[in-house]
């Protein structure tokens, strides 16, 4: 297949494969050599936070001079973001060749991957082919039956703050939902937890290692001091020591701290220096990325209600009682009454839109939702829509889907910067 084709049938596998479980992925695996338990892996499962928490983790192993391989989802500006190694995303003609090869396996096996579990197998040829010293690996959804829950001896597996989300896919409780992300714990293998876990999740994790014979790493959340919240700045003490955050917002420095425990945990030789360096050039986009800094213009992809509190707590932060004009976009199964109101309050009015999917929430139903929260609720039907907001002289906050973050950072792109799509 060439760039295009493979793009294509890429996009047309299905959200969930044909086969349940992680039969099929495997077997594909085996054909393909297995590259995946080639790899010394970092295995990192969460609601909220996991993104991040990768971002730094790969941050620090780079800044110790070693191949980092990250894996991630889901894109936002270019589908090849996926798969990095070092900060370089995938040559589309390299995925091309990989995809090629992984689809002659899946027809030869006579089975279909879901587009995720394809992704997931180019990503472990890609990393295995190019020598990695080390693969920090995002899981999609869940853990137990995500696709890259077929690594089965990782160095350290790490769970960030769990949450409500997708719970028709995960279960309706915290307890559910955390069986499920813990289901990437491994025997004889640490595993890290957040520092502002809650009880529930906890206990499931802490159930889930001791079947497994698994140590806990669970940081205590009063050890971890913030120093300052800032737009361009967030700092945090920890251990003895204080560390500076390239990412903004006041939940970063629990992911800096998970980060700092998943790395020591996995074992391999990393300096304080580098630690340092990493969390402070570690970069995640669309989470309270600034835009702008005077006036503010934030994006952050808040779109469960665990997300919509953590930002709302980080407005305080950076603008105290000070309203910012607010845009937001949502899939339509997600919790937009909670958004509202975790975020209403912080705003003087909220401008509905809606991203281009077919799973969005239309821009009125969005404002309607925010009118009861906020003195005015509008949606949007200017296509200029970001020159306006270039032109605010109030804060911006933009939040909800990943998809309206997306189409953001692509509209901003300076001219001539390629997508790769």
């Amino acid at each position: 297949m060439n760039i295009q084709q493979a793009l294509t049938y890429t996009h047309s596998l299905k959200r969930l494969g044909k086969t349940p479980g992680l039969a099929c992925l495997q077997a594909v695996l085996e054909k393909l050599g297995n590259p995946q338990e080639n790899l010394s892996v970092i295995h990192v499962a969460g609601t909220n936070g996991k993104g991040s928490v990768c971002a730094m983790t790969a941050a620090i192993y780079q800044a110790a001079g070693y191949k980092v391989g990250l894996f991630t989802s889901p894109y936002l500006v270019s589908f090849y973001e996926r798969i990095q190694i070092n900060g370089e995303l995938i040559p589309a003609e390299e995925y091309a060749r990989l995809a090629t090869k992984v689809k002659a396996v899946t027809d030869e096996i006579g089975e279909e991957l879901s587009q995720f579990a394809f992704i997931t197998a180019v990503g472990f040829c890609w990393f295995y082919e190019q020598a990695c010293d080390v693969v920090v690996l995002e899981t999609g959804l869940g853990g137990r039956l995500d696709a890259t829950n077929v690594v089965t001896h990782p160095l350290v597996t790490a769970i960030t703050s769990v949450g409500l989300d997708h719970t028709d896919l995960l279960g309706d409780t915290l307890e559910q939902i955390a069986a499920e992300k813990c289901g990437i714990i491994k025997q004889n293998v640490p595993v890290v937890l957040s520092p502002d876990q809650p009880p529930q999740v906890i206990a499931v994790a802490m159930e889930r290692a001791a079947k497994q014979q698994s140590q806990v790493i669970l940081p205590n959340p009063s050890a971890v001091a913030v120093k300052e919240i800032k737009p361009a700045a967030t700092r945090f003490a920890y251990g003895g020591q204080t560390y500076s955050l390239a990412l903004g917002g006041g939940y970063q420095p629990y992911n800096g701290v998970t980060a700092i425990e998943t790395v020591k945990a996995a074992r391999l030789p990393v300096t304080e220096q580098a630690i340092r360096q990493g969390l402070a050039t570690a970069v995640h986009p669309a989470r309270c990325q600034v835009l702008r800094a005077h006036p503010l213009i934030l994006l952050d992809g808040a779109h469960n209600p665990q997300g919509a509190q953590a930002l709302s707590q980080t407005l305080t932060a950076f603008l105290g009682d000070q309203k910012a004009v607010g845009v937001c976009g949502v899939m339509s199964d997600k919790a937009a009454a909670d958004l509202a109101g975790a975020m209403g309050g912080h705003l003087c009015q909220l401008i509905g839109v809606a991203p281009h999917n077919p799973r969005a929430l239309p821009a009125r139903q969005v404002a309607d939702i925010f009118a009861p929260y906020c003195e005015t609720a509008t949606a949007e039907v200017d296509a200029d829509l970001l020159n306006t907001l270039w032109g605010e002289t109030r804060p911006v906050v933009i939040f909800g889907s990943l998809y309206l973050a997306g189409e953001i950072l692509t509209l901003i792109k300076p001219k001539g910067e390629d997508s790769h799509e």
